[in-house]
């Protein structure tokens, strides 16, 4: 889970370059499982969550172009108000439909 928290006044181009992201990851990578991006407005934050088959799938998509851009346009922007946070998450129930 990435926890992304937009700069002042930017919500609404993060949530634009996420979509963005969901979109490409949905279209090229097999491998994931779930990818979700989710506004929580109690708290300005934005949780991404992904879900890999493996790995590998996990380590491809970092390595993605379209990751890469969507770091890039968020540095030079200034679009975070501060790093991503990266949580890991250990899945002990649940399922998908």
């Amino acid at each position: 889970m990435n926890i992304v928290t937009p700069a002042e006044g930017k919500k609404d181009r993060v949530q634009e370059l996420l979509s963005h992201l969901v979109s490409e990851v949905e279209t090229n990578e097999p491998e994931a499982l779930a990818f979700y991006a989710s506004w929580v407005a109690d708290v300005g934050v934005f949780y991404v969550i992904e879900l890999f088959a493996n790995e590998a799938a996990q380590e491809s998509h970092r390595q993605q172009s379209y990751t890469a851009e969507l770091r890039r346009i968020c540095r030079e922007e200034h679009n975070l108000a501060k790093k991503v946070e990266v949580q890991v998450l250990s899945k002990f129930a649940g399922f998908s439909r």
